[in-house]
């Protein structure tokens, strides 16, 4: 797996969605058809631009500074929608924070749920 995959990150990731049969052969637990099939809602937008949901209780959004999920047009997206939001962003830490930067997510965590008390 690591000549395909050479992020060892990812690689971990995908390990966890690989179970072992009886007879000692491997096989993805993963349902890959459904995933396959859904793409286009997984990858979609969560509200679409008719509705005008907006979301006031306190938010926070954490972005690995190395990963383009959450890219900067879509910061005003979130703020029109989630009045009360926080965004912060993990250095060096790429889309997996909670793998690649587990210290300063948890410290990011506490610090936000003490403020929301």
């Amino acid at each position: 797996m690591a000549i395909s995959i050479p992020d060892q990150c990812v690689r971990l990731f995908l390990l966890k969605n690989v179970k072992r049969n009886d007879d000692g052969t491997f096989y993805w637990a993963l349902n890959i058809n459904t995933i396959a099939n859904s793409m286009d809602a997984l990858m979609g937008p969560i509200f679409s631009d008719e509705q005008k949901i907006m979301v006031t209780t306190p938010t926070l959004f954490v972005k690995g500074e190395l990963s383009n999920y959450i890219r900067p047009d879509d910061e005003e997206w979130i703020r029109e929608r989630f009045s009360s939001c926080t965004l912060q962003v993990i250095p060096n830490a790429g889309h997996w924070v909670h793998a690649e930067a587990p210290v300063a997510l948890i410290a990011l965590l506490k610090n936000f749920t003490r403020c929301i008390q």
